[in-house]
């Protein structure tokens, strides 16, 4: 469903994340193996680049023209953590999830933190864990088979993938991202 990028633009606030569903092969890699409707996510700034980093509102308003008001901060296997207009997405399937209960300064840090990702490659080191998931285990020798079935990426690493970026960010605010889970 084609989104309307004046009421997407409207109703986006900062801090939001926008689920993406893809529609390269690569996202329907993703959705399968996490069982999810998306495959891509990003944070919505918005116009704070212009604010925080005025001296650089010349580069981004000829960089992205109006849609400098409307950023979103992403990882993706081609630029690394990087700043995109939300005019990107505007024909695929989105949902916007807003979080509830932040204050300004908590949203502050949250914008500081995925900021301070801004150029950090992108842990191409996932793409190939996640197409280990292809090759039945069996295939690969018992000496590997641990790593094989092994996911994530290697701990204090300087890369990021999207999903990771925008938790880290929710998690050193203090906001809880996964559900509770009371026994």
């Amino acid at each position: 469903v084609p989104n309307d990028p004046a009421t997407l633009r409207r109703t986006l606030r900062t801090g939001d994340v926008l689920l993406v569903e893809g529609d390269q092969r690569i996202s329907q890699v993703i959705r399968y193996l996490t069982q999810s409707s998306w495959s891509h996510c990003a944070l919505y700034v918005g116009a704070e680049m212009l604010r925080r980093a005025p001296h650089q509102a010349a580069d981004l308003q000829a960089r992205f023209g109006d849609d400098a008001q409307h950023l979103l901060i992403e990882a993706d296997a081609s630029h690394g953590v990087t700043l995109s207009p939300v005019s990107k997405y505007l024909r695929y399937n989105i949902r916007i999830c807003r979080p509830q209960g932040l204050y300004r300064e908590d949203v502050d840090r949250l914008l500081r933190h995925v900021i301070d990702q801004l150029g950090v490659r992108y842990d191409v080191r996932h793409i190939f864990e996640l197409a280990r998931f292809f090759f039945p285990v069996s295939l690969v020798s018992r000496r590997w088979r641990r790593a094989a079935l092994a996911f994530g990426s290697t701990p204090g690493g300087r890369a990021a993938i999207c999903s990771t970026m925008i938790a880290d960010a929710f998690t050193r605010i203090g906001y809880p991202i996964l559900p509770e889970v009371v026994l």
